[in-house]
């Protein structure tokens, strides 16, 4: 059913696209309501990057949040580089329906037609591939991560025993079926898959300043990324991380851009420049009927979301956290792009779309810190338990640290009486007392409350 309503609404906003963006309004105030929740994440710690929305040929926010080399004290900008990671994967996607275009291969070849001697390659079929649907496993393990390895060492290392399911009957995220499609590409085109990118997809749509990273060689104006750990005092804290290996081959993840050529990229989906109307309703629609989960469609995920149509690609990678999201009954565009790995991303999207749709959302607050006086921290100090989890509060150098679920204790600040607010997490503390005696505190993360009692 799912796959059969998502499919004729693809129909519908594929030949009807104009006629929808022409009539959808955005609402007056989104610019100013957009702009005051971005400000609000970022004053809570929890996205460090850029975002663009806009409707048509309509810029409605392109902003800049955070550093894009905290080191260097370098801002991000409207020009910075980020890695895109598996967004690269609609690029090859559109790569390969291309050449099924031009009668190179089709969808219903054999991965035995490239691979004879790989496992259960003759229950593989090329939009199995494409689709997530191939019942391989998800990812490799590297002997060595800061290894390049040669296409014959990726196909060894992508070995199976036993597929997960029946090629076609589920959908499950697989980085290793793109390592094929990637051979898949160079054989029948005769083309490096960097010369076939840029010459049949980033030069035709104008996108000059996209390319493949190569580890140990950042292009200009990349972003550092950035991931969640400890100091060297133990207690958390954002810390950069490098690219040693991307470990896969290009086509699984190696791409990089801006926001801004991204929008570009978004404006050509179901453009006959690159694939034809019966190739893009192919490439559009689920084709795995599934009830919960991604619905993949051939290098996009084809979903609904407050009541709107959207296609879709995410990325996480080393340091980086994005996706793109297109709605095309709306002509509207997002791009989300961070280098930091905990980005608050699929929030934030949620956000913006109940603000374009006039429905409630929630709007994280970042309180004004206070001082409290050394003597009046100590009372807060303690385990606290839920009922499903506990939590301590420690106090070192005059400051209050929490710990929690096994990651490194973070510090909180007070705000007002009995209430704290957690740095680089959307979590408050209001504490509770009897006769002048914390007992118990009230848990709010991301507005959700948990009561805890004071236990030691």
């Amino acid at each position: 059913m799912m796959k059969t309503m998502l499919r004729n609404t693809f129909i519908l906003a594929f030949f009807c696209t104009s006629g929808f963006g022409q009539t959808f309004s955005v609402p007056e105030d989104f610019h100013e309501k957009a702009n005051a929740y971005l400000d609000a994440v970022s004053r809570v710690g929890i996205f460090s990057g850029n975002v663009l929305i806009a409707h048509g040929h309509d810029v409605l926010l392109e902003e800049s949040v955070g550093y894009a080399s905290r080191r260097l004290g370098v801002p991000n900008t409207s020009d910075t580089r980020f890695r895109l990671g598996s967004i690269t994967k609609s690029f090859t996607a559109i790569g390969i329906l291309q050449l099924m275009e031009q009668g190179e291969l089709t969808l219903d070849d054999p991965l035995s037609h490239w691979f004879p001697d790989f496992p259960f390659a003759d229950q593989i079929l090329i939009r199995h591939l494409l689709s997530h649907s191939s019942g391989l496993k998800r990812d490799i393990r590297f002997p060595d991560k800061s290894e390049r390895y040669s296409m014959e060492e990726l196909i060894t290392l992508a070995h199976v025993d036993s597929l997960l399911y029946t090629p076609g009957s589920r959908s499950t995220y697989s980085n290793c079926g793109y390592i094929f499609l990637q051979s898949i590409l160079e054989t029948e085109s005769g083309m490096p898959y960097e010369d076939y990118l840029i010459t049949h997809i980033l030069q035709p749509l104008q996108l000059r300043g996209m390319g493949l990273e190569m580890a140990h060689f950042p292009p200009a104006r990349l972003a550092d990324g950035y991931a969640a750990g400890a100091n060297p005092e133990g207690t958390y804290d954002i810390q950069e991380v490098y690219l040693e290996s991307h470990g896969y081959p290009e086509a699984v993840g190696a791409l990089f851009g801006t926001a801004r050529e991204l929008w570009q990229f978004t404006r050509h989906i179901g453009d006959a420049q690159l694939l034809s109307a019966a190739t893009w309703e192919q490439a559009l629609s689920p084709q795995v009927e599934q009830e919960y989960g991604y619905q993949w469609g051939f290098g996009f995920n084809v979903y609904e979301s407050n009541g709107l149509l959207v296609y879709n690609h995410n990325d996480r990678t080393t340091g980086f956290r994005g996706g793109y999201f297109y709605y095309p009954e709306q002509e509207i565009t997002m791009v989300v792009l961070a280098n930091n790995s905990f980005a608050e991303r699929d929030r934030m999207v949620d956000a913006f779309e109940r603000m374009l749709t006039g429905k409630r959302y929630y709007q994280p607050e970042a309180p004004q810190a206070i001082e409290l006086p050394a003597e009046k921290k100590q009372a807060y100090v303690g385990t606290y338990d839920t009922g499903e989890f506990t939590f301590s509060i420690t106090e070192r150098n005059g400051q209050l640290y929490l710990a929690s679920h096994g990651d490194p204790p973070s510090r909180i600040h007070a705000y007002a009486e009995d209430a704290f607010f957690c740095e680089y997490f959307d979590l408050k503390l209001a504490f509770e007392r009897k006769r002048d005696v914390v007992t118990a505190v009230e848990w709010r993360y991301q507005n959700r409350p948990t009561q805890a009692k004071k236990v030691e």
